[in-house]
């Protein structure tokens, strides 16, 4: 029902917001929503700046109300660089090609999402498969070199995130990840010997939806005390520049988040990244193997 509800009020303010609508807006939207809308419209251009965040793990309904929002008031859309699909729901699937078609610019960041356009339809004369703009922050004079020093422990930086998406400690995938993840970075400690700090690209701030250094905390809650005296959880937010410059004093980086590899990369760290899926997991027990290294 409240599905139903939230689609009712979205056709209504859409319908409300074509060209020589004014009398419908005033019969069909408070002055608050009217306002709103009125403010949407002055917009000159749209960039949706992407990530991951067009997938089928997230809830869309939000997301397509904006793009078709942008679509009646005739405001030019650009995608800017980011992964999508696949989109196997036929609802997703209808309401995205027509929203894709009228796009000014589509850049995506690997072959694979522009296959998932093709895939419902999309002509792919706007579409573009090209870097991630992280990369942009690369100095042209960055170099990977070894920062180790031998005798010392090696510093080591991990990323970690929740997932699946709106999952509680309690998800058996959730469960799995925070317990291998635990046992693998205790190994390096161990073995390599090593001293790991925990930090996120998503973390630290308060109205974000998820807070990365809260898996963290869980998963070093799960070590030994022992262990625990050589990790350190970094709550604080840090822009891309900080994080970047934060990841110049590791000697690589374990990243699940790939924004976090990036950073690193345009840092001249070397970047082990971390699948999550829970296939891919089991590499975790062979951490702190010498033949890793």
């Amino acid at each position: 029902m409240r599905r139903l509800e939230k689609s009712f009020h979205a056709r209504r303010i859409l319908w409300s917001a074509r060209p020589r609508a004014r009398l419908r807006a005033r019969l069909l939207l408070s002055k608050t929503e009217r306002a709103a809308v009125a403010h949407f419209a002055k917009t000159d251009v749209i960039v949706s700046t992407g990530g991951t965040y067009l997938v089928e793990q997230y809830p869309l309904e939000e997301r397509l109300f904006e793009f078709a929002l942008a679509e009646a008031l005739g405001i030019p859309m650009i995608f800017y660089t980011q992964s999508l699909g696949p989109f196997m729901r036929e609802h997703n699937r209808v309401q995205l090609r027509p929203i894709f078609e009228n796009a000014a610019l589509v850049l995506l960041r690997d072959q694979q999402s522009a296959q998932h356009l093709d895939d419902i339809g999309v002509d792919g004369g706007s579409v573009h498969v090209v870097s991630d703009a992280v990369f942009a922050m690369t100095s042209p004079d960055v170099e990977f070199r070894d920062r180790h020093i031998e005798g010392g422990r090696w510093q080591i930086g991990v990323s970690v995130r929740a997932w699946p998406p709106g999952a509680t400690q309690d998800h058996p995938e959730v469960r799995r990840f925070v317990g291998e993840m635990a046992h693998g970075v205790s190994e390096l400690i161990k073995v390599l010997p090593a001293e790991v700090t925990f930090v996120s690209t998503c973390q630290g701030i308060e109205e974000y939806w998820i807070d990365d250094s809260e898996v963290a905390e869980g998963i070093v809650a799960l070590m030994d005390s022992n262990i625990q005296d050589y990790v350190t959880v970094d709550r604080v937010f840090h822009d891309p520049a900080g994080f970047r410059d934060i990841t110049q004093r590791f000697d690589f980086v374990i990243a699940t988040r790939m924004h976090a590899g990036i950073l690193g990369l345009t840092g001249g760290t070397p970047v082990i990244p971390m699948p999550m899926s829970s296939r891919r997991m089991s590499c975790l027990r062979s951490w702190g193997s010498r033949t890793m290294f």
